[in-house]
Parts: C-alpha cells; structure tokens; sequence
C-alpha cells in the first residue's frame, strides 16, 4: 500500500466541492435575478388597479359615514364606465369627494362593471334601492384594467365593504 504525502491529499480534499462562501455568492445572485424578474412581471397597471380599488372603497365608505351622520341617503352613482358621482338624495352633493376636486371620480385607462349603476345607503349604513328598502343581495363592482380586474363588494344587510 503506498502512503501518500500531505500535501496531495490537500489537494484533493479542496478538488471535491464547493466552499460555503461560494455556495453563499450564488444564492445571493439567483435572489437578486428573482426579484428583478417578479418586479417586472408586476405592471403599472396593476399598480393603478389596485390604487383605484382603493379609493373607490374609500369613496363608498365616505358617503355611508356621510348617510350615517345626515339621515339622508348618501351614495355613488355611476354614470358611465369610467367614473362616479357622490350623491346625495339622489343628486350631485355639494360637497367633493375625499382626496378629490370635486364629486366626481374618473377611473384613468379602465372600466367599472357593476350590477346597480347605484350604491346607496340609509343612515343605518345599509346598502338600499331607489325605494329605501334593505337590499337582499350583495352589490359587486368589478374594475378593470389592462387585462386584469379586482372586485368590490357591498355587503347586504349590513353594508360592510371587505
């Protein structure tokens, strides 16, 4: 059996595989590539999408505080499908909505589709038709932009908006 020097099996030994500190460097460059590519798959468009289903619930808890505190029916109506009036009894309101110039909001580069092109509320909060009564169904708003849409809810009964 031949015996073999020190220094050769030093040799080998560093030959076989990586070092941590290698193993470490390539982890960091595969994480910095995956998020540069995930930050380009995600557009603007789903930024604004996302910012105006924002502000239209904002909007539509706006003028469910305002009915909470008038006793008159408050809302957002809908008049074409790209932007929205606040309301109250029914007409224009005098006043602007929250963060904007004035009642009405426009949806820049998409669309609203809505089952009810209005959204009223009782000075109970709860969602209500043209005739005041309670409705029995949930209000969906669904916005659209760019290929993709998110949903706004107004729950019946009680008008909670998730």
């Amino acid at each position: 059996m031949k015996i073999m020097p020190p220094k050769d099996m030093k040799a080998r030994s560093r030959a076989a595989g990586f070092t941590i500190i290698e193993v470490i460097a390539v982890l960091i460059v595969l994480g910095i590539i995956t998020a540069v590519a995930v930050s380009r798959l995600t557009s603007a468009a789903t930024y604004t999408l996302t910012a105006e289903t924002d502000i239209l619930k904002n909007h539509l808890r706006f003028a469910q505080i305002r009915a909470m505190n008038d006793e008159v029916v408050w809302g957002i109506h809908f008049p074409t499908a790209t932007s929205y009036v606040l309301q109250k009894n029914r007409a224009p309101a005098p006043i602007s909505l929250p963060n904007d110039s004035s009642n009405t909001h426009s949806f820049p580069g998409g669309s609203y589709n809505t089952e009810s092109p209005q959204v009223t509320f009782n000075n109970w909060g709860i969602p209500v038709d043209h005739n005041g009564l309670a409705l029995t169904a949930n209000i969906t708003i669904t916005l659209n932009q760019g290929g993709a849409s998110q949903t706004v809810t107004v729950t019946k009964n009680t008008g909670f908006i998730p």
